[in-house]
Parts: C-alpha cells; structure tokens; sequence
C-alpha cells in the first residue's frame, strides 16, 4: 500500500508540474495580449487566459494538499506498514503454507524481532552520526524501510543536503 502511495505522490507532482508549464506558456500569451490596444476581444483573451491559470493554480493547491496528506500518512503509519506487511509475508498467504502457532517459537520470534530492532536502531545511528557512511556497500543500501527513516530523520534535523545526497547515492534524483 506505501507503494501505491508513494506512486500517487510522484503521479500528483507530475501533474503539478504539467500545470505550472501550462501557466508559464499562459503567461507569456498574456504578455503578448497586452502589448496589443485595448479592445473587446483583447478583454475575453486576456479573461479566458487568467481563469485557466486561475483553475489550475487551485489544482495545484488542492493537489500539494493531497500530496502533503499522504506524505503524512505514510509517516504516520509507516511502522504500521511495515508490520503489514511482514503478516502478509509471513502468514502464508504468498506461501502456500499456513504457518503454525506455538507459544515457544512465538517468544523465539519475539526475541529475534527485538534484537533485529536493536540492531537497526543502532545501525542508523552509526550511519546517522557518519560512522557508518551511507553508500553502495553499506548494510542496508537496498532496504527501502531503513533508507526512508535515515531520509525523515535527515528532513527533521532539517539537513536538506544531505537528503539531497542520499538522494542521489540511491539515483532517486
């Protein structure tokens, strides 16, 4: 499901964009129709281009509030996600087995999960506070889950170049 809507965020920004070079041809005919002498049609031109740029302008306002929305939601609930994720994964319904339950390897499970967590945690902070570089070679290069929380956690120290860098190591950009 994040995938889906990390896949509508890029769709609307596509779609932001398109507008904004929509506008920019708009005004440039705008331009031009007031170089012209005042007249009737010159009116209608000059109304028929504002109210186009007019209406998609709240297009795109309406669009970066979607945007805004569902990057927040991803935030919000990643965790949840990712937890989603793993049942579907792990219940069997993309295996044809039906895993069984029993409390000892549930508490096995358990364990293994929180030292997986621990071990996480403490990779990020070494990657965070660059003792542990982020590149091609790095343990969780290809862990889309791990690269997302470096990225928020880079967004909320508001270090936009090292984003911008992760970025382009991960060739998103």
């Amino acid at each position: 499901m994040e995938e889906q809507m990390k896949l509508m965020v890029d769709m609307i920004k596509e779609r932001i964009k398109f507008n904004l070079q929509i506008i920019r041809k708009n005004e440039e005919t705008i331009r031009s129709i007031l170089s012209q002498p005042v007249s009737n049609e010159r009116s209608k031109l000059l109304k028929v281009n504002f109210s186009i740029n007019r209406k998609l302008l709240e297009e795109n306002n309406d669009s970066l509030n979607i945007e805004i929305q569902l990057i927040n939601f991803i935030s919000k609930y990643r965790e949840v996600l990712k937890h989603e994720k793993k049942n579907i994964q792990s219940s069997g319904i993309l295996n044809s087995e039906t895993p069984s339950f029993d409390s000892e390897s549930f508490q096995n499970d358990n364990n293994q999960e929180q030292l997986e967590e621990n071990d996480e945690s403490n990779l990020l902070n070494l990657t965070l506070t660059g003792e542990t570089p982020f590149n091609s070679s790095h343990p969780k290069f290809n862990d889309k889950e791990f690269f997302e929380t470096l990225l928020d956690a880079y967004k909320q120290k508001e270090n936009y170049e090292i984003c911008s860098y992760l970025l382009k190591v991960k060739g998103k950009k």
